[in-house]
């Protein structure tokens, strides 16, 4: 990156994204969603660790809904050196009443692999699902992406119109980013970079708020309120910058919900986010009314 110098960030600023020290009942809410995914997969109609590419982690899960349905693609978190799509299959449960397939995707991991290698595998595997999604009765052109934390920030890079444009466009149609990093530069003057290993260049390749936006693709950005006021910072900058340049932009800051606990609801049929998230796959004729009656 060209210009003046990155700021410098205090340590107490740093600490902030260090986040399973921050927020130690984490695994709380890690076995609820383990357990919840776990009675989702048992009572089977879904097709499990699906390969899209040569790496062993890179695998997916399909659960479809009805035939035709859009598809939602999930990131998962951890920090990008752990976490794995087994502990998200419980979004099924609620996606599908809503006419919504879901694929649970996980990739390979720092410091295995390096963040851009990363991200080109969340790329394949969305490519995969575009071209492969029909064979499980769901439609590829209506493909969406989402992801927490690590997972939205993989998500959002992997949205980059430039990284698609010798393929063809991007192939998904919107973007949920919950409780992410838009900004990697914290990251590279913080502990964290032990395993990311950014220098200046990766920080400007893998940082969202700083490259080109797509006005064709809306965005829901959210976060916890009782997130580090970091997180809240990152998310709302980016979202503000992003309605600048003209996206279509929905900001979300959920009263009383953490970095893990706000996992849960961006598919609890109550919330303002699974709201927010099923009318932007489904359309402007989408009524959250009817969809919340499902599961009355």
């Amino acid at each position: 990156m060209t210009g003046a110098a990155p700021p410098r960030y205090a340590p107490e600023i740093l600490r902030q994204y260090a986040v399973e020290q921050n927020f130690p009942d984490f695994m709380t809410y890690q076995r609820e969603y383990a357990r919840r995914s776990e009675a989702t997969r048992a009572r089977g109609g879904c097709t499990l660790d699906v390969a899209y590419g040569r790496h062993p982690r890179e695998r997916l899960d399909i659960h479809p809904a009805r035939a035709g349905s859009p598809v939602l693609v999930f990131v998962h978190g951890g920090g990008w050196r752990g976490g794995d799509k087994d502990g998200r299959a419980f979004a099924a449960d609620t996606l599908a009443p809503a006419g919504i397939g879901f694929v649970s995707m996980t990739y390979p991991l720092l410091p295995e692999v390096t963040l851009d290698e990363c991200v080109a595998s969340i790329c394949a595997g969305l490519s995969w699902v575009k071209r492969n999604i029909s064979q499980h009765g769901c439609d590829g052109e209506r493909l969406h992406l989402c992801g927490n934390s690590a997972g939205a920030h993989l998500a959002a890079v992997a949205m980059r119109p430039a990284r698609w444009q010798d393929t063809g466009g991007c192939p998904v149609r919107s973007g949920c980013f919950v409780s992410g990093v838009f900004d990697m530069e914290p990251l590279r003057q913080g502990n964290a970079n032990a395993w990311l290993r950014m220098d200046d260049g990766c920080v400007d390749r893998n940082s969202p708020i700083r490259y080109e936006a797509d006005p064709e693709r809306p965005l829901i950005v959210a976060v916890g309120g009782d997130e580090a006021d970091e997180f809240r910072r990152q998310s709302r900058a980016f979202a503000e910058d992003r309605t600048a340049r003209g996206v279509p932009v929905r900001f979300l800051e959920l009263a009383g919900h953490n970095h893990f606990s706000i996992i849960g609801e961006i598919f609890r049929p109550e919330s303002p986010l699974f709201v927010a998230l099923v009318a932007q796959i489904s359309g402007p004729e989408h009524d959250p009314e009817k969809c919340a009656a499902v599961f009355r």
